[in-house]
């Protein structure tokens, strides 16, 4: 979903560079979770189901490393949405407002009625 927004940002719209960064900059996170984060995590994890609870081990302050950094980064990606969100609708109601003065009327009597009347 990342990607087709990026691509709709990119193409369909007239936004600048920074928005594109702030999307770049989410989907690069996601990435990094997905493949790096993740996969680390689950076999520490399993490590540790087989640990004692109340053992002091380095795979487990490794977990939770790990698992810190993961709530970082989903941190991050919370605020570099809501930033990105914000951007959008504030550049969304700048670009609004002269939308009256772009109107051209046409004040010919053949141009009154759609039906001819």
């Amino acid at each position: 979903m990342g990607a087709l927004f990026l691509f709709f940002v990119l193409f369909a719209t007239k936004e600048n560079k920074v928005v594109l960064l702030l999307i770049l900059s989410m989907i690069a996170s996601v990435v990094v979770q997905h493949i790096l984060l993740t996969p680390a995590m689950i076999s520490l994890g399993r490590m540790i189901d087989f640990l004692p609870p109340d053992a002091p081990s380095r795979i487990r302050s490794q977990f939770w490393v790990l698992h810190s950094f993961y709530w970082g980064m989903e941190l991050t990606k919370w605020v570099l949405g809501l930033v990105l969100g914000a951007r959008l609708i504030a550049h969304r109601s700048g670009r609004s407002g002269n939308a009256g003065q772009q109107f051209n009327l046409v004040d010919k009597a053949n141009h009154r009625h759609v039906n001819g009347l």
